[in-house]
């Protein structure tokens, strides 16, 4: 992947962050402030016999480090759509003495 399609995949889910109306249990359209990084991943889902290819997507992480989770989105190869936004908590780690 170039530098110019990562750039427009963090572009598209940023927009799609963005354009989320504010409800309870969904990420918050304001977050788009405080992303500090992204993390792209290319997912493709296969038929049981591994035949068919069921779908393909990307998934753009993107970090939130003062919220108790990050936000992932997915978009799908096939039309370029944002399809999916939703929360990824993050674990809990006990601080270190």
């Amino acid at each position: 992947m170039t530098k110019d399609q990562a750039c427009t995949l963090v572009a598209m889910a940023l927009r799609a962050l963005a354009a989320l109306r504010p409800q309870e249990g969904r990420p918050d359209p304001a977050d788009t402030g405080v992303v500090s990084a992204a993390r792209i991943h290319e997912v493709t889902e296969v038929s049981m016999n591994g035949a068919d290819t069921v779908g393909t997507w990307w998934t753009v992480t993107l970090r939130l480090p003062p919220r108790p989770y990050d936000v992932e989105v997915r978009i799908d190869k096939s039309d370029g759509r944002a399809s999916e936004v939703r929360k990824i908590h993050k674990p809990f780690v006990e601080p270190r003495n």
